[in-house]
């Protein structure tokens, strides 16, 4: 799974979706985002009905595919495979680590929240790609995201933990390189990215990023699937879905690289 780490290390800016906070349709908003810069989206999704997710997110799965972009689904493992994403975000309720693992196969991307750092330590020692550390400032976005851990937890998740840190909960523009700084590899965004309406919004938060990490141009970090998007099943279709695979660099097959993208470290 080092791969699957690397691959999420050098994405910088990493966003999730929120329809309740969507100034546009959910995918014009990933759009605008990819566009922007944006290397991650997380779908995530607690009301819709199951076919609805599955017709979303293969929607995204292609816009993500078009640019290059990593997709993850949020809990749902059945709407990551029917959708051909390339894996799954899991908090610390939802479905064991083991058990995704077992589903997905070892090629998924499999990311899990971390609410402190020996959350954090036991997700790396069970083999997850990389953590969701969250929530680090005061967010209204997540109801159950709990109080504040502070920019000390991605301190201390920095000097302790090999695995990408992705930092959430309360980020925006104006402190993300304090984040950056601490020791994060990834910023995730909610609403300093999905309330917004222009494309320049998330080009200037991915030029910050660049700035503080020296992570490369948009133009210089693109990935493609090469297991391509699951087609909706017909009645002459089989339903089995296949294993997630994940990104992989240009090239049918090619391997993805084995060192990160970038060092991923604010100066």
């Amino acid at each position: 799974m080092e791969r699957n780490s690397e691959t999420i290390k050098g994405c910088g800016l990493y966003i999730v979706t929120d329809r309740s906070l969507c100034r546009l349709p959910e995918e014009k908003m990933v759009a605008a985002a990819l566009k922007g810069g944006a290397k991650v989206v997380q779908y995530r999704e607690k009301d819709e009905a199951t076919r609805a997710m599955v017709a979303t997110a293969r929607k995204l799965r292609t816009l993500t595919t078009a640019h290059g972009a990593i997709l993850i689904i949020n809990d749902r493992i059945d709407v990551a495979l029917a959708a051909g994403a390339d894996g799954v975000h899991l908090g610390q309720d939802d479905m064991p680590y083991e058990a995704a693992r077992r589903i997905l196969g070892e090629e998924a991307i499999i990311g899990i929240t971390a609410h402190t750092v020996d959350e954090a330590l036991e997700a790396q020692q069970m083999g997850a790609d990389y953590v969701g550390l969250s929530p680090i400032f005061p967010t209204a976005t997540k109801r159950d995201a709990g109080p504040a851990a502070g920019i000390a937890f991605v301190e201390e998740a920095g000097k302790r933990l090999r695995i990408p840190k992705v930092a959430i909960g309360g980020i925006n523009e104006a402190n993300m390189g304090e984040v950056l700084s601490a020791g994060a590899d990834c910023v995730a965004m909610i609403s300093a990215v999905v309330a917004s309406e222009d494309t320049p919004t998330v080009s200037a938060l991915r030029r910050t990023i660049t700035c503080r990490t020296g992570l490369p141009p948009t133009s210089g970090s693109r990935w493609t699937n090469t297991r391509g998007s699951i087609p909706a099943p017909t009645t002459s279709q089989p339903t089995t879905m296949a294993p997630i695979r994940p990104l992989s660099a240009p090239g049918e097959g090619a391997p993805l690289p084995t060192t990160p993208i970038c060092p991923f470290r604010a100066p």
